[in-house]
């Protein structure tokens, strides 16, 4: 393997599959040497990877993926090196997450208004980290064999997603967010 890093991995505390520790494990079966967990909006991962890290071998770079606004389009923007403990990152990132929270729960509303059965436990359930997002509202329509009708042809994931919730889709909201300039400004002041 030529590259022996990988500088983009979201764990299951954001959408992600795996663990922060079982994505250092497995950077290690790949001969990774260096990795960065960049969860969406969240450091709460960074912890447990670094410590598997030191066990594993693996330099593991404290990261983070924050989703903002940018000339009137949602883009995401990586920071590396951080501080998973500056105080007004964490208090910002709890915030985000706060909101994240309040768009699914009015999601969830939609959706059954739509027909679909689902709840908001039932996200919760799928949503294993801190971060809650459209991966795990998707993934509690599909986990209801009662949506299997309603869902029709779309049976993965990505296909949920686009076909209920994506901008234009009545079941879709939008999620206030922050500009880039204070995503890049919370970056630097976390290191």
């Amino acid at each position: 393997m030529s590259n022996k890093i990988d500088l983009q991995i979201q764990s299951a505390i954001s959408d992600g599959k795996y663990s922060p520790a079982e994505l250092v494990k497995m950077a290690k079966e790949l001969g990774l040497e260096t990795i960065a967990i960049t969860d969406h909006d969240t450091v709460d991962g960074i912890l447990e990877a670094w410590e598997e890290g030191k066990n594993q071998g693996i330099k593991v770079i404290p990261g983070i993926e924050m989703s903002c606004g940018f000339m009137e389009h949602g883009i995401h923007i990586l920071g590396f090196g951080i501080d998973r403990r500056n105080p007004n990152l964490v208090l910002r990132l709890k915030e985000f997450q706060e909101e994240r929270r309040k768009k699914t729960e009015k999601i969830v509303v939609l959706l059954q208004k739509a027909g679909f059965k689902i709840t908001f436990e039932d996200v919760e359930k799928e949503a294993t980290g801190s971060t809650m997002a459209r991966p795990h509202i998707a993934l509690a329509l599909l986990h209801n064999p009662e949506n299997k009708e309603k869902l029709g042809p779309h049976n993965t994931v990505h296909e949920v997603i686009e076909e209920w919730l994506v901008a234009g889709k009545p079941t879709y909201i939008d999620r206030k967010e922050i500009e880039a300039k204070e995503a890049i400004e919370l970056i630097h002041n976390a290191g």
